[in-house]
C-alpha cells in the first residue's frame, strides 16, 4: 500500500512538496529516521535552500531608525533580463511613499520603489518612527546608483541598455519631502506654478489660474525662497528636471483629493452646498443596483458613499468614471453639470486614444478649468485647495508622459501591499522583507504576460455557427483585459467600428483556426449625455437592439466596455479605461 505524506517544515510562497513513498519507509516510533535511505534524502533540510533565501542582510543605521538597501542596478537588470523590449532605451520610473505597519508604536516603512516595463522592484526601504530624517541620507545610495547607470547604461545578457530616470510619482507629502521643498498646504506649495495663496476661514486656497510656471532652471537656482527649504539630491541625476519630470499623482489628486471632497461637502458641508438625506439615500440605492454589473477589473467596488473614510482610492476612481454618471443624477443641477465637467475631463486624460490628440487635450483642459473657476462658485472659494487648483496642470502631464494611468501611483500602492504581506511578525522588519522579498522576486518579475489574444477554460455547449469548430473557450485574455460569458463581462468593442457586441461564446475559426468571438451587435446607438459634450464622441454609448449572431476575430476586439442597464433592452456603456 502507498500513501502520500505531506512535508510541510517552514512557510514558504510555494505549496506543500508531496512525495509519494511506501508505508515500511516510514521510520518506527524510537527508530532513527537515518537508518533506512529514505526517499527525500536528497532534498535540503529546509525549504529556503531551494529559494535561495540570503542567509545575512546588510541592514544599516538610519538615525532613528534602519535601512536596507537592495540595489538599483541589481533590480533593473533583472527586470531587463525577462523583458522582450527591442528597443534598447528604458525609461525608469521612481516612487517613494511611507507605509505603515504598526499602530503601537507608530513605526512604518518607507520603501523606494522603481518601475520598468511595467515591472516594479525595490531599491531599498527605510523603517522607522516616521519617515527618514534626511532626503539627501535617505537617497544618497539609490541617486549614486541611479547617476552611475544613466551616465554608463547597463549590460545585461550581452545587450547595452541606455537608462533614464523618466519620472517621479509620489502623493503631495512624499514629494515634497524628496525635492526638499514646503508642503502642499503652505502658500507657495504649488510645484507647477507660482501662484501664491491665500488663508480663508482657516484653510489655504489657491484662486489664481495664470500664474507663471516654474522651470527646471528656476529650481536649479532656487529663485523662488518661499518654496525650497533644502537642496535635494534628486537634482544630480542625469537629465532629470524636478519640475517638469515630477508628476501629478491622479490617484491622490483627483481620486482621493477632489471627488473625496465634493462627496463630503455634498454630505458633510456647509448648508449651502449639504444636500438632502433624501438625495444621498437615493444615490446609494442607485449605486448598490449598479454594484452587479462591474466588470471583474474592478477590485473593490463601492457600493454606498455611507462611510467615506473607508473607501478607497479605486473606489473614487469608479464613482468618477463610471457609476456617478447615473449615481449623482439626483443632484441639484448645479452639482451635477459641475461634476460632469470633472467626469468628462478626466475620462479624456485617462484614455490612450484621445489623451495624446491636441484637440482633444485643449477641451480637457479647458473643462478643468472652468471646473476650478466653478469651484469657488458652486462650493466656496474657501475650498481650491492645492488639489483643486493644480487640476489646471494635468494637461501638460499627459502632453509630456501620455494618459493618466501611465503616471498614476496605482502600481506602487498596489505594490506596497504586497510588500506589506511578506511581514509576518513585528521582530526585524527589514531581514523579513529582504528574505521574504529575494524568494518572490523571481516571480514577480518573470509574470507572464499576454502578447495576443488567449483562450482558457475550455467549454462544448457554446453557439456554435457553421464557420466555427472547437476548441470552445469560456474566457478570453486579453494583453489589458479579460473577457468572459458572464454578463458584467461580455459586452466589448470592435477596432475601428462604434459596434458594441455582446459575446456569447469564444471558438476557433474553421479555416484560419485563430480564435473568433460569437455574440450579437447592438442596432441602435446615441448619445448617453449631451452636456457638456455629446457623449459618443469619447465613446460613451446608448445602446439597444440587439441583431443577428455573427462571428469577429478575436484580435478585432480592442476595447472592453462597462454596461449597465437603462430599461428593458437598453443598456448605457463606457469605455474601460484603466487596465491593471
Amino acid at each position: 500500500m502507498k500513501i502520500w505524506i505531506p512535508i510541510k517544515k517552514w512557510r514558504s510562497p510555494f505549496q506543500n512538496v508531496d512525495i509519494l513513498i511506501k508505508n515500511e519507509d516510514i521510520p518506527k516510533k524510537n527508530e532513527d529516521p537515518h537508518s533506512k535511505i529514505c526517499p527525500w534524502a536528497g532534498l535540503p533540510r529546509d525549504g529556503r535552500t531551494l529559494l535561495s533565501t540570503p542567509r545575512k542582510t546588510d541592514v544599516s543605521k538610519m538615525h532613528p531608525g534602519k535601512y536596507w538597501h537592495n540595489g538599483f542596478a541589481k533590480g533593473l537588470a533583472k527586470i531587463l533580463k525577462f523583458s522582450n523590449s527591442v528597443s534598447n532605451d528604458v525609461e525608469v520610473t521612481f516612487s517613494i511613499d511611507g507605509l505603515p505597519i504598526s499602530k503601537s508604536p507608530a513605526r512604518g516603512i518607507w520603501p523606494i520603489l522603481c518601475s520598468a516595463y511595467k515591472k516594479v522592484f525595490v531599491v531599498g526601504v527605510y523603517y522607522g518612527e516616521g519617515k527618514p530624517p534626511d532626503p539627501n541620507v535617505y537617497l544618497k545610495e539609490f541617486v549614486e546608483e541611479a547617476v552611475s547607470v544613466c551616465e554608463k547604461g547597463i549590460d545585461v545578457s550581452n545587450r547595452h541598455f541606455n537608462v533614464s530616470m523618466k519620472k517621479f510619482i509620489a502623493d503631495c507629502p512624499a514629494k515634497s519631502f524628496g525635492l526638499g521643498t514646503v508642503g502642499h498646504n503652505h502658500h507657495h506649495g504649488c510645484p507647477k506654478c507660482t501662484v501664491e495663496g491665500i488663508t480663508l476661514n482657516k484653510r489655504t486656497t489657491f484662486l489664481k489660474l495664470d500664474a507663471p510656471l516654474r522651470t527646471d532652471t528656476d529650481f536649479m537656482r532656487q529663485t523662488d525662497l518661499d518654496y525650497h527649504l533644502g537642496e535635494t539630491p534628486l537634482i544630480h541625476i542625469p537629465e532629470f528636471g524636478c519640475v517638469t519630470n515630477v508628476c501629478l499623482d491622479y490617484l491622490h489628486v483627483v481620486c482621493f483629493g477632489v471627488m473625496k471632497k465634493m462627496i463630503q461637502l455634498w454630505k458633510e458641508g456647509p448648508l449651502t452646498v449639504r444636500v438632502g438625506e433624501n438625495c444621498i439615500r437615493e444615490i446609494n440605492e442607485k449605486l448598490s443596483n449598479l454594484f452587479g454589473y462591474l466588470p471583474r477589473e474592478f477590485n473593490r467596488k463601492a457600493e454606498s458613499i455611507k462611510n467615506i473614510s473607508q473607501l478607497k482610492a479605486t473606489e473614487f476612481r469608479l464613482l468618477l468614471l463610471y457609476t456617478g454618471v447615473f449615481a449623482f443624477s439626483c443632484l441639484p443641477t448645479e452639482f451635477y453639470d459641475h461634476y460632469m465637467q470633472l467626469h468628462v475631463g478626466v475620462l479624456i486624460l485617462c484614455s490612450r486614444r484621445y489623451s495624446q490628440s491636441d484637440m482633444f487635450l485643449k477641451y480637457a483642459d479647458s473643462l478643468l478649468r472652468g471646473f476650478v473657476e466653478n469651484f469657488m462658485f458652486v462650493y466656496g472659494q474657501e475650498y481650491i485647495s492645492h488639489n483643486v487648483h493644480v487640476l489646471i496642470h494635468l494637461k501638460n502631464d499627459c502632453k509630456n508622459f501620455g494618459c493618466l494611468d501611465d503616471f498614476s501611483a496605482f502600481p506602487f500602492e498596489n505594490f506596497m501591499q504586497e510588500l506589506k504581506k511578506l511581514l509576518r511578525k513585528p521582530g526585524k522588519v527589514l531581514q523579513q522583507l529582504a528574505r521574504r522579498y529575494s524568494e518572490r522576486e523571481y516571480q514577480w518579475s518573470t509574470k507572464v504576460e499576454v502578447a495576443a489574444p488567449v483562450g482558457v477554460q475550455p467549454s462544448y455547449n457554446g453557439v456554435l455557427p457553421r464557420q466555427c469548430i472547437n476548441p470552445q473557450f469560456l474566457n478570453i485574455v486579453f494583453p489589458d483585459f479579460r473577457l468572459d460569458l458572464t454578463e458584467a463581462n461580455n459586452c466589448c468593442g470592435l477596432r475601428g467600428t462604434r459596434d458594441v457586441m455582446v459575446v456569447e461564446n469564444f471558438a476557433t475559426c474553421a479555416k484560419q483556426k485563430d480564435l473568433v468571438a460569437i455574440g450579437r451587435v447592438f442596432q441602435n446607438v446615441s448619445d448617453l449625455y449631451v452636456k457638456p459634450v455629446p457623449s459618443t464622441l469619447l465613446g460613451c454609448l446608448k445602446v439597444s437592439g440587439l441583431g443577428n449572431y455573427c462571428v469577429w476575430p478575436a484580435k478585432e476586439i480592442d476595447t472592453k466596455y462597462v454596461r449597465f442597464p437603462l430599461g428593458p433592452g437598453v443598456f448605457a456603456v463606457l469605455p474601460l479605461l484603466h487596465h491593471e
